[in-house]
């Protein structure tokens, strides 16, 4: 898988996932992946996306002039997917549209250029380095005081 390898060759841990929700485990994180290549109409459109035991989707858009690389919470992913079988009545599978010309506003916290979307991989699944990305909207350090918070509510 392309984007394992690549990851780690930046020092993550990929393993198989744990269960048959997720596509890799990621440092100890389930993780979805996702590909698409530009479609004719432009954009990227991200398949097959089932609400399954992961906490993150990373997806990787590939255009004919660049790459496109986010790390994504599940939950945001589906509050912006549709539908893709069935229309809105179509059950479990969704898909989403992104147009790389025009990057939605909830999207761009998450990644974006590969260097930012590695720095949000980091962040959001931890490395070494995740401290070195604090701008990424899905910091570990994040989550982890959001669960305090719900412990103590």
């Amino acid at each position: 898988m392309i984007i394992a390898d690549w990851l780690q060759s930046r020092e993550f841990s990929v393993k198989k996932a744990r269960s048959t929700g997720a596509d890799r485990t990621i440092n100890l994180d389930q993780v979805e992946i996702k590909c698409s290549t530009l479609w004719e109409v432009g954009t990227y459109r991200f398949q097959q996306l089932r609400p399954q035991d992961y906490s993150h989707v990373i997806l990787m858009g590939v255009s004919p002039d660049r790459l496109h690389v986010w790390c994504v919470p599940k939950e945001v992913v589906f509050s912006h997917s549709e539908r893709q079988h069935g229309g809105k009545r179509g059950k479990g599978t969704d898909w989403l549209t992104v147009d790389p010309q025009n990057i939605p506003a909830w999207l761009a916290p998450y990644g974006g250029s590969v260097e930012r979307g590695l720095s949000c991989i980091r962040a959001a699944l931890g490395s070494v380095e995740a401290v070195k990305a604090p701008m990424c909207a899905s910091s570990r350090r994040s989550r982890t005081v959001k669960a305090r918070a719900r412990k103590s509510s």
